[in-house]
């Protein structure tokens, strides 16, 4: 039976989350600032070229809220990300935070431009982070041409060059001096839009707050014992949750040992890959680093892998 009600949100519900603590007071935003105040000079956040302290991240993410409120944003109103995994992806959705603008970060690297333009006009996107050279058909396509004539979009940012004869703005200076709006701090409004693969049909939207957000980073702060020492790689694309783990393979057999893998899921672990694979050439522990990327080609996602590998991991939890 379909649902006929757009969200899940139910206060009977949300009550008994916080009185059990999975669901708190704090937003995403209000946890950078704590951190921000408490260890300004720590760092909080890096990728291939930069490295940023909690106190630079939270100048930056405050450079795009005042940015995206001095074009004219709302509360509520969507703001895409077609970025890969950089810094400026995750100052954007700090930023949505605060403002109260919902974030949707699941434009795939593997789209193309056509598709992105689809998915911004069902979701009347008010402002688009993306980058020249990004996406499927890079080569043939230009993101910032094609979204000239969308209708809702007031603000255009481009990470690197745009290219020539473009209306994209570069992305916010965190040196600039805007005034900001009051900060959002419900923790239960929609902070994020996610979209499915799109693998078996249309791509369908799921949204989150700040706190269902939050509640799986409690739960591995409890269950891993995570603390302001803790630092966390990710091998998924930030516009994916699940593929790039469930591609990856057996951690143990292909990253090299690790040795506080916890013996609870030994017989757990996902063995993806196999001895036909010339990807993952069991005869050479090496292989994989060599051509990891082309498990990201086309044959792989478009083949239905992803959602297979993703009902693997199901049934072996």
């Amino acid at each position: 039976m379909t649902n006929t009600i757009l969200t899940l949100h139910d206060p009977e519900a949300a009550a008994r989350y916080y009185a059990e603590g999975l669901w708190c007071r704090d937003t995403l935003y209000t946890l950078l600032t704590e951190h921000a105040a408490r260890r300004p000079e720590a760092f909080a956040l890096r990728d291939g070229a930069q490295r940023l302290s909690r106190a630079a991240l939270l100048k930056l993410v405050d450079a795009v809220a005042a940015d995206l409120d001095a074009a004219g944003l709302k509360r509520g109103e969507r703001v895409a990300v077609w970025l890969p995994s950089c810094v400026e992806a995750v100052a954007v959705l700090l930023a949505c935070s605060r403002n109260g603008y919902v974030c949707n970060p699941s434009l795939h690297r593997n789209y193309t431009v056509a598709e992105i333009v689809e998915l911004l006009a069902r979701t009347r996107a008010t402002a688009l982070f993306a980058q020249r050279g990004y996406g499927a058909d890079a080569n043939t396509a230009d993101i910032f041409t094609a979204v000239a004539e969308l209708p809702n979009l007031r603000r255009v940012y481009a990470r690197g060059d745009a290219g020539p004869a473009t209306k994209a703005e570069p992305f916010p200076d965190p040196d600039s001096a805007r005034p900001l709006p009051a900060i959002e701090t419900n923790p239960d409004k929609v902070t994020y839009l996610a979209f499915t693969s799109g693998t078996t049909g249309t791509p369908k939207g799921v949204m989150h707050s700040d706190n269902t957000l939050l509640a799986n980073a409690r739960a591995m702060v409890e269950d891993w014992q995570h603390d302001e020492t803790t630092i966390l790689l990710s091998l998924s694309p930030m516009s994916h949750h699940i593929a790039a783990v469930a591609l990856f393979g057996n951690g143990s057999q292909w990253v090299g040992p690790i040795t506080n893998f916890s013996p609870t899921y030994n017989d757990r672990t996902i063995e993806q890959c196999h001895g036909s694979d010339p990807i993952c050439n069991p005869a050479d522990p090496n292989t994989w680093q060599d051509n990891w990327p082309q498990h990201l080609a086309g044959a792989y996602i478009d083949s239905g892998m992803v959602n297979q590998a993703a009902d693997f991991v199901a049934g072996k939890l």
